[in-house]
C-alpha cells in the first residue's frame, strides 16, 4: 500500500502538459527564456508562471500558436515579424499592452474581450476592420496606422484614450469624438476624409494631424486653446479661418492646398514654424518684429515681393519657385533657399553666403512638359501652369554674381 500511495500522490506533482509550438523561432525564444527545468520544452506550468513580458520583435516569427498558454503575461511585443493570425487570447486576464506593428495581420477579433488592455499598437498590418472595443474602458493608446480600415467601431466610450492614430487607412468619415475628453494626440492623415471630425475642445488636445485627405473647409477652432501642432497639408483648402484663438500654436502645416491668402499669423505669439509651400499665395502678410517665427516655407507659390523681414531671424527659409525679383532685407542663415525665382544681380550681395543653387533662376515648374497631355490633370495646377506659360515666365537662367 505504501508503494501505491507513492504512485498516486507523488507522480502527478511532476507531470505537466508540454505545449506544442510549431514555429521554430518562437519556440527558441520561449525555451531560452522560460524553460525552467531545462528539458528543451515549454510546459503549461512554465507558461502560466510568466507574469511579466513576452518580447520577440524582429525574430522571423510567423506563427504564434502556443502563446495562448501564457495567460498571466502583461505585455506582448511581437513587432516586425510575419504574423498573419492571432491565437485566442480571451484567457489573458492581466494583459495590458499589445505591440504587433509591422506584421501581416488581417484580423484582431480576439482582442475584444481583453478588458485590462491599456495600449494597442497595430500599425503597418493588413487589418480591414476592428472588433467591438466596448469592454476596453481603460484603453489609453490606440494606434492602427497604415492598415486597410474603411470603417471604425464606436470608440466614443474610450474616454481615457490620450493617443489615437488612424492615419494611412481608407476612412471616409470618423464618428463624433467629443466624448473622448482625455485625447491629446489625434492623427488621421492619409485617409479620404472630406471634413474635420468633431473633436473635444479641450486644452489637453495638443496635436491634430489631418494631412493628405480631401478636406475643403476648416470649421471654427476657437475652443482648441492648447493646440500646438496642426497638420492640414495635402487637402483641398482654398482659405483658412482666423487663428486668433490658437494661442498655443507652435507649428502650422498647410502646404499642398489651394490657399490664396494667409491668415494673420501675428496673432500667434508662439508660432515658430509655418509650412505653406505649394499653394496659390501671392503675398505674405506683414510680420511683427516680435514674431517668434523661425522656419518659413513659401516654396512653389506666386509671390512677387515680400514685406520687410529685417527684424526677424530665420533658421530656415524656403522662397524657391516663386516670382521674386529681389530678396527681402532680413537676417538669413545659409539655409536660405531662393532658387528658381526671377532674381537679378541686385540680389547677389545677399546671396554670397547662401547655397550655390540659388544662382539658378527663372521659372521652371517641376513636372511641366512641352505637351499638354504630359501635364497633371488637377485643374488648379493646370490653370496655374497655363498662366505661367502665358506670362512667358518659363525657362531657366543662371544668375551671374561674379565681381
Amino acid at each position: 500500500m505504501r508503494f501505491l500511495w507513492f504512485i498516486c500522490t507523488v507522480c502527478p506533482l511532476g507531470f505537466s502538459q508540454t505545449i506544442a509550438i510549431p514555429d521554430a523561432n518562437l519556440k527558441s525564444y520561449l525555451v531560452a527564456n522560460f524553460d525552467t527545468n531545462n528539458d528543451g520544452e515549454i510546459s503549461q506550468v512554465e507558461a502560466e508562471a510568466v507574469m511579466g513580458e513576452l518580447s520577440f520583435p524582429n525574430s522571423g516569427i510567423a506563427d504564434l500558436t502556443g502563446i495562448e498558454y501564457f495567460v498571466n503575461t502583461i505585455f506582448i511585443n511581437a513587432d516586425q515579424n510575419t504574423i498573419a493570425e492571432l491565437p485566442d487570447l480571451s484567457n489573458f486576464t492581466r494583459i495590458q499592452g499589445l505591440l504587433l506593428s509591422n506584421n501581416q495581420l488581417q484580423s484582431v477579433d480576439s482582442i475584444s474581450s481583453l478588458s485590462t488592455l491599456t495600449s494597442i499598437v497595430l500599425n503597418n498590418n493588413l487589418i480591414t476592420s476592428l472588433p467591438d472595443l466596448s469592454l476596453l474602458m481603460g484603453l489609453l493608446q490606440l494606434e492602427v496606422a497604415n492598415n486597410q480600415l474603411t470603417t471604425l467601431p464606436d470608440i466614443s466610450h474610450l474616454t481615457q484614450v490620450f493617443s489615437l492614430d488612424l492615419s494611412g487607412n481608407n476612412l471616409t468619415q470618423i464618428s463624433d469624438l467629443r466624448a473622448n475628453t482625455a485625447l491629446q494626440i489625434f492623427s488621421a492623415g492619409q485617409n479620404q476624409l472630406t471634413e474635420i471630425p468633431q473633436l473635444p475642445t479641450i486644452e489637453s488636445l495638443v496635436t491634430i494631424n489631418l494631412n493628405d485627405n480631401q478636406i475643403s473647409t476648416v470649421p471654427d477652432m476657437s475652443g482648441f486653446t492648447g493646440l500646438t501642432f496642426l497638420y492640414l497639408s495635402g487637402n483641398n483648402l482654398r482659405a483658412f479661418p482666423g487663428l486668433a484663438s490658437l494661442q498655443s500654436l507652435i507649428a502650422l502645416f498647410i502646404a499642398d492646398n489651394a490657399i490664396e491668402e494667409l491668415p494673420d499669423v501675428n496673432l500667434l505669439p508662439f508660432l515658430a514654424q509655418l509650412h505653406c509651400a505649394n499653394n496659390l499665395l501671392t503675398t505674405l502678410p506683414e510680420l511683427d518684429p516680435s514674431s517668434n517665427l523661425q522656419i518659413l516655407n513659401l516654396a512653389n507659390n506666386r509671390i512677387r515681393s515680400l514685406p520687410d523681414l529685417s527684424q526677424l531671424f530665420f533658421s530656415e527659409i524656403d522662397l524657391s519657385h516663386n516670382r521674386l525679383t529681389e530678396l527681402p532685407t532680413a537676417t538669413f542663415t545659409p539655409a536660405l533657399v531662393a532658387n528658381n525665382n526671377l532674381l537679378t544681380e541686385s540680389s547677389c550681395a545677399q546671396l554670397d553666403a547662401t547655397p550655390s543653387t540659388n544662382l539658378n533662376q527663372g521659372i521652371l515648374w517641376s513636372g511641366v512638359g512641352p505637351f499638354l497631355p504630359e501635364w497633371p490633370s488637377d485643374a488648379r495646377w493646370l490653370s496655374r501652369r497655363i498662366e505661367d506659360l502665358n506670362d512667358a515666365e518659363m525657362g531657366l537662367y543662371v544668375l551671374n554674381c561674379e565681381p
